[in-house]
């Protein structure tokens, strides 16, 4: 065996004359012999030395006998390898990886075939992607998700070719963000008073107020808020706080909230399809429906609010928001001048819908 190429390098466990794992630009590869190199497309890292070891001693012995690994390798089936693949140490913590996971299980793999039927996986998962109301998005990191399952079937010899292909995966163009104005939140609230819906009057006044995600709402919990600050838990695990003193407005919100008795979270939705059906049913019956609105409507509202209304700095307001600048400018940018926004703001009827 040639030496490693790097100080950085483990050797086998069980043929440390034959083959190590060294890092290449923090990437793990295998080198068997110097006869087989290749990434794991795993990072070299310490909390994956174990796996990666797992993954060498593996490849080894399958250099060596590769008639008796193809005649004595055991063959998953689709379902217990994703079960496999999302049990993974460093997939154990990722919530929306296990749920896509899920999920092409349950939409796209509901027929279980062993993984080496490349052909019929291929055709099953095509014809239920053909036949599936999901929204286009999620098909395609649902997509990108079972590409790195059936990758990791590859690295460990489980089968020799990925059934999914790049061009499998579906492409997908976001749709314009379009905002709502002041006068259209007003007259949702409005609506929703009159309907005597006061989850949804409390709601869209609360997200009038904060700019959250829809999700990270109605996930809200009393538990995380206090007098000065609520703890948002926004995507990627990654919380923010959004301060209370700065929105006195917002108290009243809370107080309203707290009258409901809802035990233990801000509002009863267990998921946001039905107070996004109630939005788009109340915009429809108000006559200013428009497509590419919903909650997050709201939030880009919000967020032009505090850039020139409020004249916050767009460091500051990224952070309060939960995104970086770059998806700020790319996505929540009103779409006009900042002369523009404050003319519109200043002939609608400059109400703070959430004092209402």
């Amino acid at each position: 065996m040639a030496p490693p190429r790097t100080r950085q390098h483990w050797n086998s466990r069980q043929y440390p004359h034959l083959g190590f794992i060294y890092s290449r630009n923090g990437v793990a590869y295998i080198n068997i012999a110097d006869k087989i190199i290749r990434s794991t497309k795993m990072k070299f890292a310490p909390d994956n030395k174990a796996i990666l070891l797992d993954i060498l001693d593996k490849a080894i012995f399958g250099y060596l006998h590769p008639q008796m690994v193809e005649n004595t390798t055991e063959i998953l089936t689709v379902s217990e390898l994703i079960k496999e693949f999302a049990s993974l140490p460093k997939n154990l913590k990722n919530l929306t990886l296990r749920k896509r996971c899920r999920t092409a299980v349950k939409h796209f793999v509901k027929k279980d075939y062993y993984i080496n039927q490349t052909k019929e996986i291929r055709d099953l998962i095509i014809a239920n992607y053909n036949a599936s109301r999901l929204h286009p998005n999620t098909i395609r990191k649902v997509f990108q998700v079972l590409k790195r399952i059936f990758n990791y079937a590859v690295e460990q010899f489980y089968i020799d070719k990925n059934p999914i292909s790049d061009h499998m995966i579906p492409s997908f163009k976001k749709e314009e963000l379009k905002i709502f104005t002041e006068e259209q939140v007003f007259e949702i609230i409005q609506y929703f008073g009159k309907k005597n819906n006061v989850s949804m009057n409390l709601l869209v006044r609360f997200m009038n107020i904060t700019g959250m995600r829809i999700s990270e709402a109605i996930k809200s919990e009393w538990f995380d808020i206090n007098d000065k600050r609520i703890l948002i838990h926004g995507k990627n695990n990654k919380d923010r706080p959004f301060p209370i003193e700065t929105y006195p407005e917002l108290l009243i919100v809370l107080d309203e909230l707290k009258k409901l008795n809802i035990d233990g979270k801000l509002f009863k939705w267990g998921n946001i399809q039905t107070p996004q059906k109630s939005l788009k049913r109340a915009c429809i019956e108000l006559g200013i429906y428009n497509k590419g609105q919903n909650f997050h409507s709201i939030r880009k509202l919000v967020e032009n609010r505090m850039l020139f209304i409020e004249g916050m700095n767009a460091f500051k307001v990224a952070e309060l928001m939960g995104h970086t600048r770059i998806v700020q400018e790319a996505y929540y940018a009103a779409g006009y001048k900042e002369s523009d926004f404050i003319k519109q703001f200043n002939n609608e009827r400059k109400v703070r819908l959430s004092a209402l």
